[in-house]
């Protein structure tokens, strides 16, 4: 067991605790971004950029964790789309895409909520993927039939 000190008092406290008990901050020097669920033919991966430099990406359906000690701007791009945003520690992002617009953009959420956004969305891609078949099982044998 370690001690760490206080960003917010300035006093030590064991880092096996999750928040300072003299104050109550929390020290997640952590940024959770989700990338987007929209399906696409393509599905390319969102990269994430801090003053240029590139430290991470996310693909479809999956999350990163980025260390950040302070807030930071993030440039997030995919492919020619690209959006920005200011972030403090701790925080939750979800990248999404306007499907008429075909503009990225990102929303500040909470794991709760996203978690229960991301399972509907499985579901619905499961249904069209279903879907799909069937229609080509039917336009199968109405070929099938014609000739």
């Amino acid at each position: 067991m370690a001690l760490k000190f206080c960003k917010e008092c300035s006093r030590k406290y064991s880092d096996t605790l999750e928040a300072c008990p003299h104050c109550g901050y929390k020290d997640n020097a952590k940024v959770t971004i989700y990338g987007y669920t929209e399906s696409f033919a393509l599905n390319p991966n969102a990269k994430i950029y801090i003053g240029g430099k590139k430290v991470a990406s996310v693909a479809r359906n999956s999350k990163v964790e980025i260390n950040i000690s302070e807030p930071c701007e993030l440039k997030i791009s995919c492919n020619w789309r690209s959006t920005r945003c200011n972030v403090k520690p701790g925080e939750s992002l979800l990248l999404s895409f306007n499907r008429v617009t075909g503009g990225l953009s990102v929303t500040l959420t909470s794991k709760d909520t996203l978690v229960t956004d991301i399972n509907e969305k499985k579901g619905k891609d499961s249904v069209r993927i279903i879907w799909i078949i069937i229609f080509c099982i039917i336009l199968f044998a109405i070929s099938r039939y014609l000739s």
